[in-house]
């Protein structure tokens, strides 16, 4: 599979992108990868939302969820100014990236699974040259971790694994970082908040506020649009500047919120294969 990948990656974005149409056939036609968790999550996320609407939403997320997958492959290839180009950080956005560096040691960026996260590291790393601490989870099958990680350092980016952060930075005490997280996985209820999202409630991680109240590090959102094809926008919003001012739950509460005004905003864009209300809680 991985051999197949690589040898895929350098064809043109428009063969990519005829391969994209292909596979969304074959995962949503015929397999229906996933169908009935993408179904259930988009009736109760969008209650008010008619059956054929539901349906059309669907259908959407799949076609962008296809493009996702050559998107990836791209970023074998794709040239520095290429990258730049296709990933477009707003003005509010290019001031909190510049001015805050020059304030705070480390700053926490907090994403979701909206519009295309790798190839928002990737053009931020392209564009910036505050060191990105891209946190990770490592995936089961270590080759295609690798490569993974291969391909989300060609501009930069440090690829740290979430149980390395707290080291990786200890070895680095005088290094200013961003530091990136994903904040709507699945949450373990040891490690997390139980906070509506969606419409139903769920456990987010606490990650982002616990180390920005470590760290006394202010905490950014960064909304993502997908504009047309291979074409994202990237906004910013700031949710503190000064953390250890905050009570506790209320910065996951903000930047919680942050995503679901994300995803509200352009829901077909967003991660709604992944399981992440699988944790009960109450």
């Amino acid at each position: 599979m991985l051999y197949a990948l690589k040898i895929l990656s350098p064809l043109p974005h428009s063969v990519l992108y005829g391969i994209s149409r292909v596979f969304y056939f074959f995962i949503y036609r015929i397999v229906g990868y996933r169908k009935k968790v993408v179904r259930e999550h988009l009736s109760f996320a969008f209650p008010d939302k008619k059956e054929n609407e539901l349906r059309e939403l669907e259908k959407k997320f799949y076609w962008h969820f296809s493009d996702l997958f050559v998107e990836v492959l791209m970023l074998q290839r794709i040239p520095r100014e290429e990258i730049s180009n296709r990933v477009r950080f707003t003005e509010q956005a290019t001031k909190l990236l510049n001015e805050l560096p020059q304030k705070y040691q480390y700053i926490i960026a907090v994403l979701g699974h909206c519009g295309n996260w790798e190839w928002v590291n990737a053009g931020y790393a392209a564009q910036f040259s505050t060191p990105l601490l891209g946190v990770y989870h490592p995936l089961t099958n270590k080759k295609f971790d690798a490569w993974m990680q291969n391909l989300r350092s060609r501009f930069g980016t440090i690829p740290v694994p979430m149980n390395g952060l707290l080291r990786y930075i200890r070895q680095h005490p005088d290094g200013k970082f961003i530091i990136g997280l994903i904040a709507d996985q699945s949450a373990p209820p040891e490690h997390s908040y139980c906070l509506p999202f969606l419409n139903k409630k769920t456990t987010v991680f606490k990650g982002p506020e616990k180390l920005a109240k470590k760290f006394n590090a202010p905490v950014v959102y960064f909304p993502v649009i997908k504009i047309s094809k291979g074409m994202y926008q990237v906004d910013a919003i700031l949710i503190t500047e000064k953390p250890i001012n905050e009570n506790e739950q209320s910065i996951t509460e903000k930047h919680v919120k942050a995503l679901e005004n994300n995803i509200r905003q352009q829901p077909e864009c967003w991660l709604w294969t992944h399981k992440r209300w699988k944790h009960q809680c109450n």
